[in-house]
């Protein structure tokens, strides 16, 4: 039996988790951009290889990137499955997206921490 899919009952959790994602995604995009594109600007220092793996190293600039990788993946992923889901009516094509997405979202997420994580300078 394939199961139905719709937003009533534990659809609220995702759509909440849609929206607090949205505004997570906001306030580091907002940090990226006043850090990486105005405050270094502003202070003279260059953007370039040797910045960008001094970041990568740190600790706390590794966790914002991976909290940033997650949130934006999860956010992006999980709105294309909600435009889906409301204009796909036959559920072995919403069964085949989901798949997909939930695929996508996998393989986006491995290679953004197999990017970020074991990074050395």
């Amino acid at each position: 039996m394939i199961p139905k899919f719709s937003y009533k009952g534990g659809g609220v959790f995702i759509w909440f988790l849609q929206r607090l994602t949205g505004i997570i995604l906001l306030l580091l995009l907002f940090t990226h951009f006043f850090y990486f594109h105005l405050y270094l600007h502003f202070v003279g220092q260059e953007f370039n290889f040797a910045e960008v793996s001094a970041r990568l190293v740190s600790p706390f600039w590794k966790t914002f990137d991976v909290l940033f990788l997650f949130t934006a993946v999860f956010h992006g992923l999980n709105g294309v499955w909600m435009i889906a889901s409301d204009y796909l009516q036959k559920d072995w094509i919403k069964v085949t997206v989901l798949s997909a997405v939930l695929v996508l979202g996998t393989v986006l997420t491995i290679l953004g921490l197999l990017t970020i994580v074991p990074f050395k300078p």
